[in-house]
């Protein structure tokens, strides 16, 4: 990967590239998460910690 691939690289990512000092600043990308509970799933989840707690 030659140094204008990197580049890409990086802009593409949401990156930051300082050309002056060469350096880059990476950004935390951010996760979705998408929590989907049906009344099932909530209703095992609730035995689960019955059965834990007694």
């Amino acid at each position: 990967m030659n140094e204008d691939d990197a580049t890409n690289y990086v802009l593409q990512q949401g990156w930051v590239v300082d050309p002056a000092s060469r350096m880059l600043t990476v950004k935390k990308q951010t996760i979705v998460t998408e929590q989907k509970l049906d009344a099932t799933k909530l209703q095992r989840l609730t035995e689960f910690v019955f059965h834990l707690e007694h």
